[in-house]
């Protein structure tokens, strides 16, 4: 598997909720802004 594809299932877990680690609290902000970017790139492609 690619990095490129790691990365996407990666943030697909994080929207998913599936992702079971625990962020560290100064990177919360990171993680919403890769949520976020995870929900348009995957939106991009199922439309």
């Amino acid at each position: 598997m690619s990095k490129d594809q790691e990365f996407l299932l990666s943030m697909l877990r994080n929207v998913n909720g599936n992702d079971r680690r625990k962020p560290v609290r100064d990177f919360e902000e990171s993680a919403k802004a890769h949520q976020l970017a995870a929900i348009t790139l995957l939106g991009a492609f199922f439309q």
